[in-house]
């Protein structure tokens, strides 16, 4: 599940101490982050280490996305990102139809594993860059385990005022949590989803956030968000133990034997891994494909990719497409990316009682 090749630190990458207990490593580059099973390029500003008694204690990555993508991003929750759980910042969170920049944190529950492969902020980008580039769905590397913190834009002021410029956006509850409270470990999750829920409560009855009252259909809301929150995290956290089961075993054997040359089939970068990726030349072009195994609800899935973008011109027509071919197909679904312009081809298939 790690990186082939070893990362090194690049050159532009800076170690700047921006304060006591705080390293920032500029980065200023694109960065491919795996998001449930599709693959999104983001630009990311730096990343930051956050130090407590000389041990790392949070990391945290600044983006920078356009508006379009912020409203995909609200619309399917990317980064745990819900207007439920947030409160304006001092400039107010009237955002404008422009750029806007992002604070992500990584689940603490991961931050163990990225500190075995990196000792400083520069060498943690770094590592970073090089998963993004090899495994964008290595648990590192997925946004389901990052929490957003901040969601802010720059404001102009009139050339009078003495302050030139302020942020305007909003935080998150997750900005407000103590690394322990957002720990998963091994903590049951109802157990998890009550304690997050008792201090979003604290955090409402503060003034913060958007709910003034929080009801109890708000409440059932957050406890439910929490708890697939704490599934989540604990299924990434999983896939560093010991995944090398039968379907994974089989799904592997099958691939290599059916479309690949022992040596030209990757299986050692997949060790311990719960999917691989790969491409596949067919007749009439080349797909990037996809393979995910869920052992624990013995569960396959297999998705591939069309290689380049859907031109906007051309949308409306691949839609039409797609829901004419998916009333055909009794097993999986073409999926088009409305946002992206991206095609997928989706299947998969429950094993229950096979093994």
């Amino acid at each position: 599940l790690e990186p082939t090749s070893t990362p090194e630190t690049p050159p532009f990458l800076t170690d700047t101490n921006i304060s006591e207990n705080t390293y920032r490593c500029q980065i200023d580059r694109e960065l491919t982050l795996g998001i449930y099973a599709t693959e999104y390029d983001f630009w990311v500003n730096a990343l930051v280490f956050i130090y407590q008694n000389n041990q790392v204690v949070d990391c945290h990555l600044t983006l920078k996305v356009d508006w379009e993508f912020y409203l995909y991003i609200l619309e399917e929750a990317i980064f745990n990102v819900a207007e439920i759980l947030s409160t304006p910042l001092f400039g107010g969170d009237e955002l404008e139809q422009k750029n806007l920049e992002l604070e992500v944190r990584l689940s603490p529950d991961l931050l163990p594993h990225l500190l075995r492969h990196a000792q400083t902020v520069d060498e943690a980008a770094a590592y970073i860059l090089t998963l993004s580039q090899e495994k964008p769905h290595h648990p590192v590397t997925s946004g389901e385990n990052w929490f957003c913190t901040q969601v802010k834009q720059s404001l102009e002021l009139e050339p009078e005022q003495a302050v030139k410029s302020i942020s305007q956006g909003y935080s998150t509850f997750w900005h407000h949590l103590s690394l322990p409270e957002l720990t998963v470990g091994q903590t049951d999750c109802q157990q998890f989803s009550q304690r997050l829920t008792d201090q979003y409560k604290q955090w409402i009855d503060a003034g913060n956030g958007r709910v003034k009252n929080a009801s109890e259909e708000v409440i059932s809301e957050v406890f439910d968000w929490f708890k697939t929150t704490a599934e989540s995290t604990q299924e990434a956290v999983t896939q560093f133990e010991n995944l090398d089961g039968e379907i994974y075993q089989v799904a592997l054997k099958f691939f290599a034997e059916q479309f690949f040359t022992e040596p030209d089939f990757p299986a050692d970068q997949y060790k311990n891994s719960d999917f691989f990726s790969f491409d596949f030349q067919g007749k009439n072009g080349k797909w990037r494909c996809l393979a995910k195994m869920n052992e624990k609800n013995q569960e396959f899935f297999f998705s591939s990719r069309y290689p380049g973008w859907i031109p906007k011109d051309k949308a409306e027509g691949i839609v039409k497409f797609s829901v004419i071919a998916n009333h055909f197909l009794s097993v999986g679904n073409f999926d088009l990316d409305s946002c992206f312009q991206r095609l997928w081809y989706k299947t998969g298939i429950r094993l229950p009682g096979i093994w």
